[in-house]
């Protein structure tokens, strides 16, 4: 699975009114959710960002997670 490609789906999602939003979402080859953007106001907006993500994912740092503190409890 890693080494096959997997695929931006763009969709349109119901906003304010008569206004469309559009969303995509990246799926691997066989159909497993990878990410889901946010809304935005126009298609043009949306294929933008999954073109930055194309771009830039693969130098993107993987930040620890947050220390918490202990449970209580």
């Amino acid at each position: 699975m890693a080494d096959m490609p997997g695929q931006f789906r763009l969709d349109t999602v119901a906003g304010r009114g008569s206004d469309s939003l559009y969303k995509w979402t990246l799926t691997t080859d066989m159909g497993q959710l990878i990410a889901t953007s946010e809304t935005f106001p126009d298609k043009a907006s949306a294929e933008r960002v999954i073109q930055w993500v194309k771009d830039n994912a693969a130098s993107c740092e993987i930040l620890p997670v947050p220390y918490r503190g202990p449970a209580i409890g």
